[in-house]
């Protein structure tokens, strides 16, 4: 996967296009819904199981600007238990391609 935009992206911008998402798939196809953003905390929640999860979207923006290789693998790094979604995420905000 790759990013789809050359230009970059601000943090603020970031932050605006994530308010406006109402749901996304994780890259293992699993369907989240969008509860509220808290500071730079997403919470959301997983609609198979009904399952809440929280997300610190400063880590998520931070991979996005320091990788180049998005897999899953290189997200534990930055985020623990959420790699999955957070790649889902920036696929859903079309800042990167499989």
């Amino acid at each position: 996967m790759k990013k789809t935009n050359i230009t970059e992206i601000t943090f603020s911008q970031f932050l605006s296009d994530v308010e406006s998402l109402a749901e996304f798939n994780s890259i293992t196809g699993r369907n989240y819904r969008v509860l509220f953003l808290e500071d730079e905390i997403l919470h959301f929640v997983r609609m198979s199981s009904d399952k809440n999860w929280k997300m610190d979207l400063r880590k998520v923006y931070q991979a996005y600007q320091e990788l180049s290789d998005f897999k899953v693998a290189n997200f534990k790094n930055y985020l623990p238990r959420t790699q999955s979604p957070a790649l889902g995420l920036l696929i859903s905000l079309n800042l990167i391609i499989n």
